[in-house]
């Protein structure tokens, strides 16, 4: 795996992933250029960190408003702003869809209410 999240002090400053080493490294002399370089001049600052506490139905919605160049890089999970860890994009689609059908599983069929589901 090349994805992967620069931290300092625990705290997340920076996110590489994949593409972004593609880009700058596929390049026609990328690899000479960047060879000494420190990871922060290829890094992405403006990444995505959420708190684990935050809902994942906010977290969706954080993601699905980002610019479509970073709508699939990873989102940093931190607890108390130090790095506990990532989360792609299909892992969060897959828990936010097996969220809704266990919840439309116990939904009444006329009222759309929560009540439906029997022990």
């Amino acid at each position: 795996m090349l994805d992967g999240v620069v931290v300092e002090e625990g705290k997340p400053v920076g996110l590489v992933m994949r593409y972004h080493l593609d880009r700058y490294l596929g390049r026609q002399y990328g690899v000479p250029l960047y060879f000494e370089r420190p990871i922060t001049a290829i890094m992405n600052t403006s990444h995505l960190v959420v708190e684990e506490d935050t809902p994942i139905e906010i977290v969706s919605q954080i993601v699905m408003n980002r610019s479509r160049l970073k709508l699939y890089d990873y989102i940093i999970g931190t607890r108390n702003q130090l790095f506990k860890g990532i989360v792609s994009i299909r892992t969060l689609l897959d828990t936010m869809t097996r969220i809704r059908l266990e919840m439309a599983k116990g939904a009444n069929l006329l009222t759309g209410l929560p009540g439906n589901y029997k022990r």
